[in-house]
């Protein structure tokens, strides 16, 4: 055998036992940029439920907000409070559990929003406000310095009743660069924000420019933390996120399963395993308990996951084709268990499922013979494998171990009768 072209072992891109990405994550000019820790921000209760349909009871709000603390996630977006005595209740409600998680109200520009977030017994606050200046003047009738006169209003409440607040300025990538500066610095100056969060609120920027943003802004904004909150609707969103981080981020908004209006968040497990695993950043998130807190958020939700949703999706690790099935078991043979990236327990998943369909090899018959402790000849293995191409086709779907079985026994029963 020849020396290895390049290390495995002993690497952050390798690890035998859990996952294998890309070494080029791991160039210097890539991980100079990245901070040790990212911070999730999770909006799962919040612009989760701004999906049309979805409303979470007081119970429902507790329980999520109970796995997302157990998850790990540093904050939790419980509500907007403002919105009706419900919510706000559920926002006390969790208020009441002592999660480790730090607790955010969502808050319009008014005082009486803030108040509403301090009411339910909540630490921090988002003060929210688009930042592009059509809107300002088409949607809500105010100029910039009518802007800066409600953000400085609803901040001084903010601080007189002990919340953290927190700046989001939505709508911010529909703006100038230069614009959104210039604002932003007036904003620190006669708010003083505790962080700054930059919104794609109609996920209209790439990846490339949400990164040069947060670069100008960590220029300008030395001492401030800077956030990221954005949405999917180019399907640009873990990408975004990524991106942010690269440029001075250290703050995440996410949404478990992708919750969210339109096309929904940049979803919570794909950002955290993106970070943790594809660029070794700390998010301090539980990886194994994403796919249960996944469940639960479909159950309660009734949003659906798709089955090949990255990370949590049903059929992500269920291979069919004859090539992926003979590529798993000798990479299995030679140590390596990331086979498919990542190990499935890593996030939570069950086990790589062999499925039998029109696509199978050889290899997906012979697994579920062993399985089931059938021996065959390689003829009847052939012969079972034809018919198992041959009803997969005629039903234009997979064959279940039922299906199996009887496909098994009428090879079985043409065997000839020893004399």
């Amino acid at each position: 055998m020849p020396d290895d072209p390049f290390p495995l072992e002993g690497t952050p891109w390798f690890d035998s036992e859990r996952w294998w990405v890309s070494p080029m994550n791991f160039a210097d000019e890539i991980q100079r940029r990245l901070p040790e820790r990212v911070e999730i921000h999770d909006v799962t209760l919040r612009d989760g439920e701004q999906t049309p349909g979805v409303v979470f009871r007081r119970d429902e709000r507790v329980a999520i907000a109970q796995a997302l603390a157990e998850l790990g996630v540093a904050r939790i977006e419980v509500g907007m409070p403002a919105v009706s005595s419900e919510v706000a209740a559920g926002c006390a409600a969790v208020a009441e559990l002592g999660l480790d998680s730090e607790l955010v109200g969502f808050a319009r520009a008014i005082p009486g929003d803030v108040e509403a977030c301090a009411s339910a017994g909540l630490t921090s606050v988002i003060v929210e406000h688009t930042v592009n200046p059509y809107l300002c003047r088409y949607v809500y009738d105010v100029d910039r310095t009518e802007l800066l006169s409600r953000l400085e209003e609803s901040f001084a409440v903010a601080r007189e009743l002990r919340l953290r607040p927190i700046f989001m300025g939505w709508d911010f990538f529909r703006c100038t660069l230069d614009y959104c500066l210039d604002l932003f610095a007036e904003v620190v100056e006669r708010c003083e924000p505790a962080s700054l969060v930059l919104v794609d609120t109609f996920g209209v920027a790439t990846p490339s420019a949400v990164r040069a943003a947060f670069e100008a802004f960590r220029d300008r904004f030395r001492e401030l933390p800077l956030e990221f909150h954005n949405h999917d609707d180019f399907g640009l969103a873990v990408g975004s996120a990524v991106a942010a981080v690269e440029g001075g981020a250290t703050v995440v908004h996410s949404s478990v399963n992708g919750v969210g209006e339109r096309t929904g968040n940049a979803p919570t497990e794909q950002v955290v395993a993106a970070l943790e695993m594809l660029l070794g950043v700390e998010t301090g998130v539980r990886l194994e308990r994403l796919t249960a807190v996944s469940r639960l958020v479909e159950q309660v939700s009734k949003e659906e996951v798709p089955p090949s949703a990255p990370i949590v999706g049903r059929r992500v690790f269920q291979i069919e084709t004859g090539v992926a099935i003979h590529s798993t078991e000798k990479l299995r043979a030679a140590g390596i268990k990331p086979v498919r990236t990542f190990v499935p327990s890593v996030v939570g998943q069950s086990d790589i499922g062999i499925l039998l369909g029109a696509g199978s090899g050889t290899a997906a018959v012979v697994h579920h013979l062993g399985r089931l402790g059938i021996e065959l000849s390689r003829e009847e293995v052939a012969q079972v494998l034809a018919s198992v191409k041959q009803e997969s086709t005629i039903r234009k779907g997979l064959i279940d171990e039922e299906t199996f079985v009887a496909i098994v026994d009428r090879v079985r029963a043409r065997r000839p009768v020893p004399s």
